[in-house]
């Protein structure tokens, strides 16, 4: 149609230039080729606003799909660092870390201090058993969070500690705790 309608054009152009003039119906189908032409380019010009559109939406969707992809990864990470909270600690750090004396080393290496925070987050700053937030009581430096720590539920993993082996508790609550335990079974102590 596009050639058909260019080749009339030109016709027409060449038959103006020398002076002829054109069939009156050629000029009529020279105006509607013209029409059809105008009409293509609106056309051509919609699909270029309508590609242009398609692009931004493209582009919004790839960075909805790069958002949820890092979600995820981090995700996968957090995971990971559930099932084994020391996977990027040498084993030979975490032999050096079980062998430690308990309260004054152990609990002051950057392992510790790096697994009790992420514990504490775990738990929204919360105590386990009372449920007070942490900063909240009447302890000394709130804004160190000292007034929760993470507990240990059992000792067998010093050094390597899976979640489960930790909960958060307020200072007051954890005091309790110690009061109460044994060590060995239990509540067992008056």
């Amino acid at each position: 149609m596009e050639i058909i309608g260019l080749t009339i054009i030109i016709a027409f152009i060449i038959g103006y230039a020398s002076g002829r003039k054109l069939r009156p119906d050629a000029e009529k189908t020279i105006n509607t080729h013209m029409i059809i032409i105008a009409d293509q380019r609106a056309e051509i010009e919609g699909h270029k606003e309508e590609e242009q559109r398609l692009t931004n939406h493209l582009t919004d969707a790839e960075e909805k799909i790069d958002a949820h992809l890092k979600a995820i990864t981090d995700l996968q990470a957090r995971v990971k660092w559930l099932a084994d909270p020391f996977s990027n600690v040498s084993p030979e750090r975490i032999d050096e870390l079980k062998t430690m004396p308990y309260h004054d080393e152990y609990l002051q290496t950057p392992e510790w201090k790096a697994r009790s925070k992420r514990m504490k987050a775990r738990f929204n700053q919360r105590c386990q058993v009372c449920n007070n937030k942490s900063g909240t009581k009447w302890y000394k430096d709130p804004a160190e969070n000292k007034c929760l720590v993470s507990h240990h539920r059992t000792y067998a993993n010093v050094g390597k500690e899976k979640p489960i082996d930790l909960t958060a508790l307020c200072n007051e609550c954890h005091d309790l705790i110690h009061k109460h335990y044994d060590g060995t079974t239990g509540f067992g102590k008056p």
